[in-house]
């Protein structure tokens, strides 16, 4: 399956990925619709995974201080274990690397914490609940 990653450069592509993440989080997991968007969202960079023209999914990049935290990774149903996911993470970590970060961190639902330990992250906190999800902390050395 050809998965292609593009950086959303204008309103329409951060629309496809707000409306991807609300069917995923809000609609799928229960995610409160106003917890979904943030004051990350404008500041973040964005990027879109796109199959024949369609997005399957998204993911963002906030930079804080000397590292990058990468969030609202989110895949359409059908797409997902198809390396999506992997690609998506995978074109964060390298922009975070090419904005000097020295690490990478997220916030992982428990489910998705093997997804990330291949991915090269490390566990570095108990669990927590995050809009009413189990979660934990992971970093990755850049």
């Amino acid at each position: 399956m050809e998965i292609n990653i593009k950086k959303v450069t204008d309103e329409a592509g951060f629309d496809e990925a707000l409306q991807l993440r609300y069917r995923v989080f809000v609609d799928e997991q229960g995610v409160p619709f106003e917890m979904e968007r943030d004051e990350d969202d404008q500041k973040a960079e964005h990027v879109l995974a796109q199959h024949a023209c369609k997005t399957v999914g998204c993911g963002r990049i906030v930079y804080i201080d000397d590292y990058g935290k990468i969030g609202r990774v989110a895949v359409e149903k059908p797409y997902r274990k198809e390396g999506v996911g992997s690609k998506v993470c995978s074109e964060l970590i390298k922009i975070a690397g090419e904005k000097r970060c020295r690490k990478v961190i997220l916030h992982a639902q428990l489910e998705s914490k093997e997804f990330y330990k291949k991915l090269g992250f490390k566990t570095i906190s108990c669990k927590f609940m995050e809009a009413g999800i189990e979660h934990v902390k992971m970093a990755r050395k850049l």
